[in-house]
């Protein structure tokens, strides 16, 4: 099993880790810095994802989503600042927390959730709003109507539409419970660790290049 450490040792990301394997994650919050854009996605990118997140599912094939790069505290080891990969966990969150409550399940809650039962896993530094919309959607599912943020409101409807279009041939055969089960398990991530010696500076000054890059953080 992965532990914080064994990422820790492993900077390079050799082995994709398994979301699933929650037991590494402990107490760890992972929080979204002020200086990352809020999330973004559109209808498109959303629609891509869950396309290609079904194909894996059929072919029963394990889906990489990309590297996280994060930061940890010195003095705050269980907090992970997500440097590069937010939109993409945040698209993962909002996925089990939608999942999880159409198919009336508690399969995605240890990932969703910290031990303690109540705090998002997922958080927004000084974006109260977005934090609250987040805890609606893990507590309640798809309650569009209630939710302040747009960009988290695209992607439950997207979600919905996706669900519910009509299938045919192979595609009729998936079943959501078992689809949420297979994203949930086979869904994997490399974890890169910045030097603890970096600054916040450092920090800006890396998403700045990542983002300048063309990269969809």
């Amino acid at each position: 099993m992965s532990t914080p450490e064994s990422f820790a040792k492993n900077n390079s990301g050799i082995t994709p880790s398994s979301f699933s394997a929650i037991e590494w994650m402990n107490d760890i919050e992972l929080l979204v810095p002020l200086y990352q854009r809020l999330f973004v996605w559109e209808d498109e990118q959303i629609n891509q994802l869950l396309e290609d997140l079904e194909q894996a599912y059929h072919t029963q094939t394990p889906y990489y989503i990309g590297t996280l790069t994060v930061y940890r505290h010195p003095n705050e080891a269980s907090t992970w600042e997500l440097v590069d990969g937010q939109q993409r966990l945040t698209v993962l969150t909002l996925f089990g927390a939608c999942s999880q409550n159409s198919v009336k399940g508690s399969l995605w809650k240890t990932f969703l959730v910290k031990p303690n039962g109540t705090d998002s896993r997922l958080r927004y530094f000084a974006r109260q709003q977005d934090e609250e919309d987040l805890k609606m959607i893990i507590k309640e599912g798809a309650i569009a109507h209630k939710i302040a943020n747009t960009n988290m409101k695209r992607f439950i409807e997207t979600f919905d539409r996706f669900m519910a279009r009509p299938r045919d041939g192979q595609r009729c055969q998936m079943n959501e419970s078992d689809f949420s089960k297979f994203v949930y398990e086979k869904t994997t991530a490399l974890v890169a660790f910045l030097p603890d010696s970096y600054k916040l500076n450092d920090l800006n000054l890396y998403f700045e290049k990542m983002n300048g890059g063309g990269e969809t953080t």
